[in-house]
């Protein structure tokens, strides 16, 4: 990873038992649409963008977004999320993202099908596309702003790039970073940061918050008990997460 864009820490904002905590404050500067949800022929974004796209959007993780699947004809789409992360698991976190203002939705008519005269209402070969079919798709408007955190492990140097592109229509969004001072503790806490499910060495005790999402499922927030690391945002929010997290941990041997 390279150096060069990274903030100089300071006094306040050094790192504790070998870790350092990037505050990111994403704005869209164009609509932002994931198939988070499909009830039917409608597609919704959730007002979350989890860690899965920001690990691609930041430059951490680089892989094809559509992949020979093996031993087949058809192209299908392979995610290799532990593959594209397996250099940087042990020293890079990313934490899923969520708005940080009030959002704006427009919902839109979509049409994902080619232009062959006969269309089959079950194709053989489903390629990979926001939809797949004919449907209405629901989107979160340009300016929006969305929070979440780079946590950086025994002295590694994340890239902090100014500009990114994420989402189906890779819409261009604007990050801000700070350097936050970090706290580490052990005992019981609330998380009140969402992580996904198979991020977290363990589960929640109690207080539950929980949501469905593709590809993976989100707790938003859960009462912990054990060691965790807790912070302060640039606007005052405190958050506390487990100082056990990793990309997919409950995926990787």
């Amino acid at each position: 990873m390279a150096t060069t864009v990274a903030p100089r820490p300071t006094a306040a904002g050094q790192g504790v038992h070998g870790v350092q905590v990037y505050e990111g404050v994403l704005e869209l500067m164009g609509e932002l649409f994931f198939a988070t949800l499909e009830p039917g022929n409608r597609y919704v974004t959730k007002p979350l963008i989890l860690n899965t796209a920001l690990y691609y959007a930041l430059g951490y993780a680089r892989g094809s977004y559509v992949n020979w699947a093996s031993g087949r004809r058809s192209k299908r789409q392979q995610p290799t999320y532990l593959e594209d992360t397996a250099g940087l698991a042990d020293e890079i976190y990313v934490s899923v993202a969520r708005p940080v203002t009030p959002l704006r939705f427009t919902t839109e008519n979509a049409n994902a099908r080619g232009d062959e005269y006969v269309q089959r209402n079950q194709p053989a070969k489903q390629m990979n596309s926001p939809t797949g079919k004919i449907g209405t798709r629901k989107q979160i408007q340009p300016g929006a702003k969305f929070r979440f955190f780079v946590l950086a492990f025994d002295g590694a140097v994340p890239d902090l790039p100014t500009y990114v592109r994420v989402g189906k229509k890779r819409t261009k969004a604007l990050i801000k970073w700070n350097l936050l001072p970090v706290r580490r503790h052990t005992g019981r806490f609330m998380m009140n940061h969402p992580v996904l499910v198979d991020d977290l060495a363990h589960m929640p005790i109690g207080d539950i918050r929980f949501s469905r999402m593709v590809p993976f499922d989100v707790i938003e927030h859960g009462r912990f008990e054990g060691a965790y690391y807790a912070f302060t945002c640039t606007d005052g929010e405190k958050v506390c997460l487990p100082a056990d997290l990793q990309f997919l941990r409950r995926w990787r041997a």
